[in-house]
This record gives C-alpha cells, sequence and structure tokens, in this order.
C-alpha cells in the first residue's frame, strides 16, 4: 500500500457567543481535518488542534508534510513521522505549527491502519481491556458566577461525575466561583480548574492553597509551559495534583516536565503533540 495524496482541510465556525479563557477569547472555532489517500482505496482522517490561522497549519501540511508522505507505505508510519520531523527540526520549528500539522498526518495514518485491519485503533496500539472509560464535561467558561453555578447543575443532572472550570480572572473571582459551584454540587462530583497558563508562579501559589482547601481535584496548566522551575515548585508545594501538558508538543519537552517531577497529570493532546506515534512515548 502507498499514500497517494494528503490533503488539509480548513474548518471554521462562528461561535454564538465568545469563549473565554485565562489566555485568550475565542470568536470561532479553527481546525484542520487531513485526508490521506492510498492506491488501495483506503482513506484516513486526522486532525491538526490549530485555534488561530489554521491556514498555516494547512499550508505546512501541503507545502512539507505531503511531499515526505507521498509515495511511503502508511504502515511505516514510525519512518515516516521522523522523516516530517527531520524536516525542519534543524530551523528552530520543533513545536507550535509543525507539530500540529504532524499530528494531523499522524492520526489519518493511524485510521488508514486501522480500517486496513479492520481494527480499532486502541487496538493496535495495545489495548488494555477496558470498555469503558471515566469522563469529564469540559468547560465551565468565564461567565458570572450565577450563570456557572446553574450550568454545573445542569451537568451534574446529566449524570456528569466531574467537571472542570476555567480560571484565569483572578484569585478573588476564582475563588468565588469555586466555592459557589461547589457549595451547589456537594462533594459528591469532582471539581477540576484549568488556568491555561494564565498565571505567574506566586499567584498560582497562592490561589493553588485555596484551590486544594476547596478540595478541588486537579490544577492544570497553572503556569506558562515554558516556566519548568514554576512547575516544579507548585507541585512540591501541593498535595492536590498538578496536570499539565496540553501546551506541550514532543517527548522531550514532557520529559523535562517529569524529570523534574513538575507535574502529576500529564494530558498530551493528539492533535497537537505529533499524534499517536508521538503520544505514546
Amino acid at each position: 500500500m502507498k499514500i497517494t495524496n494528503v490533503e488539509p482541510i480548513v474548518l471554521k465556525a462562528p461561535l454564538g457567543e465568545p469563549w473565554r479563557i485565562g489566555t485568550a477569547v475565542f470568536t470561532s472555532m479553527s481546525s484542520v481535518l487531513v485526508r490521506v489517500d492510498t492506491d488501495e482505496g483506503i482513506t484516513g482522517y486526522g486532525e491538526c488542534m490549530v485555534r488561530f490561522a489554521p491556514a498555516a497549519a494547512a499550508a505546512v501540511v501541503e507545502e512539507i508534510l505531503k511531499p515526505v508522505a507521498v509515495g511511503q507505505d502508511p504502515f511505516e508510519v514510525e519512518l515516516i513521522w521522523d522523516r516530517m520531523y527531520q524536516v525542519m527540526r534543524g530551523r528552530g520549528h520543533s513545536k507550535g505549527y509543525m507539530l500540529e500539522a504532524m499530528s494531523g498526518v499522524d492520526i489519518a495514518l493511524w485510521d488508514v491502519m486501522g480500517k486496513a485491519l479492520g481494527q480499532p485503533i486502541h487496538r493496535i496500539l495495545g489495548s488494555y481491556g477496558r470498555t469503558t472509560l471515566p469522563v469529564y464535561a469540559s468547560s465551565l467558561l468565564f461567565k458570572p458566577t450565577e450563570v456557572l453555578v446553574r450550568e454545573a447543575e445542569e451537568l451534574a443532572a446529566q449524570g456528569y461525575g466531574a467537571m472542570k472550570l476555567k480560571i484565569g480572572q483572578g484569585v478573588e473571582p476564582d475563588m468565588r466561583n469555586v466555592r459557589e459551584i461547589r457549595r451547589a454540587l456537594g462533594d459528591g462530583v469532582k471539581l477540576m480548574v484549568d488556568a491555561n497558563c494564565a498565571f505567574d508562579t506566586l499567584t498560582a501559589l497562592q490561589l493553588g492553597r485555596q484551590l486544594e482547601a476547596a478540595g478541588v481535584y486537579w490544577f492544570e496548566e497553572p503556569v506558562a509551559p515554558e516556566n519548568l522551575d514554576g512547575y516544579t515548585k507548585l507541585a512540591r508545594a501541593f498535595d492536590m495534583p498538578v496536570a499539565g501538558g496540553e501546551s506541550e508538543f514532543n517527548r522531550w519537552a514532557v520529559k523535562e516536565l517529569m524529570v523534574r517531577e513538575g507535574i502529576d497529570i500529564i494530558q498530551p493532546d493528539l492533535a497537537r503533540c505529533g499524534g499517536f506515534t508521538e503520544a505514546r512515548k
């Protein structure tokens, strides 16, 4: 089997109301799908998670990654991944749009393999035997406290046993939302928070102590991804788990967080970190 074409497909849709988080405001949602065709008529699809300028990721797929992949055997996914990465690593492009674009191609290759073998991807990767997985509702965005409480109650009524609240507005407003949601839900629903890298280390430390006292289940992306010393300081200061990794793009960056003991829960994003091939490492 050989790859005959790689096509990026830009998707963009307006939002009914802006999504506000700690470090951005979104008025639309964007993504890039990647379609990989083969000479045996099997087509695979992948996704590049691109929130801004999706045309940039599409250009990387079309102009840099497509020439690498076309003509290759999709089952040689490790070789294709390494060749895609090598094209730009010497030019400093080992994160960001390059890895997001690679993610879409890689996921599509795994989709091709799954379809060719007639198996779901989890079995090809080496299934752990699970038939169900716990889920949580994500996310409660920046809105008035009374609206957040109502949305949290609605999610709990739907059966969600855990949900995530976006924070990053400041210690007092963030804690007000946490307290009111916790009061409404009681202790039977897990509440996690996600700062989307909004805080400096000192503010995250001050807020984190209060979050821990309030029974928050984890504190996600409290500081900027390059602030490795901050992650380590926070992870050592709390019994509450520190989560993150969504803003990292390869195994070497995540390894550094792990070696420094700066993270308790790793959250790689398949559509950003290089796809299945990189995430499993």
